[in-house]
């Protein structure tokens, strides 16, 4: 009796990856690199003196509230042109690519916002997300708007929003693409005349000629 495919192959314990895949590494500050290869995740745990492989385990064995993932792979280092070199035990949950490749864009994110610093929040988002998938679409990006936004400040690419009147105009933000003003009037600087202003008035705008 000739049996199908899929009842001699459960389609679950297909792998996803196997030794040869080239793993993806995203870095997080202060934290440990993670792997992720065939929509699965793996933080790297240590690298073996004798053999020089280093040792990944599956995220969930980290997570709690869910049941221990006991996968482990080995790769040949720890960066993204590093490839698996043997693997042991499976995984006991399904592969989250859409996690992963969200992960992926969060990254991409933070890099771009990081090394064009006048690029705006809008195209940074529109490049990384530009092959994304409808899923990661589907979800929108108001959460990455607020990690690039935080990110930049961080690392002082945009000015922290000001709590007080007391605070600087970064030189950037007091003219238009083209050079011409913007900042049009500044009581903290013009008031030529000393006259006392209760807080202080900032008048933004553009010249405009008919």
């Amino acid at each position: 009796m000739n049996e199908s495919f899929d009842s001699l192959h459960d389609v679950d314990d297909i792998p996803t990856y196997g030794a040869g895949d080239r793993i993806r590494i995203q870095m997080k500050l202060n934290k440990k690199p993670i792997a992720i290869v065939g929509g699965y995740e793996f933080k790297w745990a240590h690298e073996a003196q004798r053999t020089g492989e280093h040792y990944w385990l599956c995220v969930n064995y980290f997570k709690k509230g869910v049941a221990r993932c006991p996968a482990v792979i080995y790769t040949d280092g720890k960066t993204s042109v590093a490839i698996v070199v043997a693997m042991k035990n499976s995984h006991n949950h399904a592969g989250d690519a859409v996690s992963s490749e969200n992960r992926i864009m969060r990254n991409r994110g933070r890099h771009l916002a990081s090394t064009n610093g006048n690029l705006s929040t809008r195209r940074v988002i529109a490049q990384v997300t530009e092959h994304a998938s409808d899923a990661i679409r589907s979800r929108g990006t108001v959460n990455m708007e607020r990690l690039i936004r935080r990110h930049r400040q961080r690392e002082r690419f945009e000015p922290p929003v000001p709590r007080t009147a007391e605070f600087v105009i970064p030189e950037e933000y007091k003219t238009m693409s083209d050079g011409s003003p913007f900042v049009m009037h500044d009581s903290s600087v013009d008031n030529r005349e000393n006259v006392e202003i209760d807080g202080r008035i900032i008048i933004l705008g553009i010249e405009y000629w008919r």
